[in-house]
């Protein structure tokens, strides 16, 4: 590294870098080498510089979300996907505990804000936090307004997405971490789109949270290879959206979705007659979408099982 230069998106972020950082950063054309000639190529055309991700709540979900951000890219080669800056950050407090009251009255937005500054810094236009919870308005505010970088929402997305197929998705059913339960993170926005919902009964809600947190055990902390325990609750979760008239469950925590690297999990969730939504494909797709239009690959709804 010490004996070539990084471009960056300005002279500005060039000086921050070089005091912050202690790396050798410089702008344009006086990057003077061929690491420089794709960004000054991308500032000629006025194309977007990075993808940003910020991650750590979960750390598997992070990186879970650009490993997505590339599964939806349309790609023959390495330089046919896109940037993508994950800034993986696992001290951000717990978003349940705030916005239930039971934290320690920091707001995980104001601290997800100050990261976003440096994925500004990195030159990303167009951010997505790997969080659902994350994205309960009295958090989600912090960031939601910044007039420097675009804010994906998540539930916004598969709200969305849930109601441009209607038809097909009948009634929902949210299963997520305590806060996002209790709370009704996802209510407002699907009846925006009047998509039918259903909620969950207090079993399904205390055995999702334990396949989140238990630990040891818990996909926050077993994410790759789901303990059977993950697998029981959460397959007990959906039997219970579906015994409560869901058509369709949405996974609406980010450590959700790992389940599926379960072979168990996808056999007894075949049986199940019940659409399941990974939110984590949605923004991604989004993500995809906001950056590069022509390269997001074709896609569904609903996961494949």
């Amino acid at each position: 590294m010490s004996g070539s230069f990084l471009p960056v998106q300005s002279a500005g972020h060039a000086d921050l870098l070089n005091s912050s950082l202690g790396l050798r950063f410089r702008f344009g054309q006086d990057a003077g080498n061929e690491l420089g000639k794709p960004v000054k190529r991308a500032l000629r055309l006025g194309a977007n510089l990075m993808i940003g991700i910020i991650g750590g709540m979960g750390v598997y979900a992070g990186t879970d979300l650009v490993d997505k951000v590339s599964e939806m890219t349309i790609a023959a080669g390495d330089r046919d996907y896109l940037p993508v800056a994950l800034l993986s950050y696992p001290d951000i407090p717990d978003r349940s505990a705030f916005a239930l009251g039971s934290g320690d009255g920091i707001n995980p937005g104001v601290i997800v804000n100050e990261l976003i500054d440096k994925l500004v810094i990195l030159g990303c236009t167009v951010c997505g936090v790997a969080c659902n919870t994350f994205h309960m308005e009295s958090i989600f505010r912090h960031v939601a307004e910044r007039s420097d970088i675009l804010m994906l929402n998540i539930v916004d997305e598969t709200a969305a997405m849930l109601g441009a197929h209607q038809s097909e998705v009948g009634t929902v059913a949210v299963l997520g971490t305590q806060g996002t339960v209790r709370l009704g993170l996802y209510e407002t926005a699907l009846s925006a789109h009047e998509v039918a919902q259903v909620p969950l009964p207090e079993s399904a809600i205390i055995r999702v949270s334990n396949a989140i947190r238990d630990v040891p055990g818990g996909l926050k902390v077993q994410a790759l290879m789901p303990s059977d325990s993950a697998v029981a609750n959460v397959i007990a979760g959906v039997q219970d959206a579906v015994a409560s008239g869901a058509d369709t469950v949405v996974l609406g925590c980010t450590e959700l979705p790992f389940i599926l690297r379960s072979e168990q999990a996808r056999r007894q969730l075949g049986k199940i007659p019940v659409s399941i939504v990974d939110p984590g494909i949605l923004l991604a797709r989004a993500l995809v979408r906001s950056y590069a239009p022509t390269k997001l690959a074709a896609g569904s709804w609903r996961v494949n099982i």
